[in-house]
């Protein structure tokens, strides 16, 4: 219920952007500038940042300075493990 209510929502947004452009454009209100800033925000995919990791206790690290290290830590052991 809640996956179709979000294609349902996503639809709407997406349609609502093509509904602005087109006619912005059609009115001759905008630069071809925002056409593509609509398109973009259509197109564009979502990026997660580095948000939150877990240590090897299992403890959820928060700050960017700790999961940075973490990350470093990992590939260390994951690159520098002798198998």
């Amino acid at each position: 219920m809640a996956k179709k209510s979000i294609k349902e929502d996503k639809k709407e947004f997406v349609r609502g952007i093509c509904n602005k452009v087109e006619h912005s454009r059609a009115n001759k209100q905008t630069r071809a500038v925002h056409v593509y800033e609509g398109i973009r925000t259509i197109t564009q995919t979502h990026a997660p940042g580095l948000g939150t990791v877990r240590d090897e206790d299992g403890r959820i690290l928060t700050e960017t300075t700790e999961v940075w290290e973490r990350w470093k830590e990992y590939f260390y052991k994951l690159y520098n493990d002798p198998c």
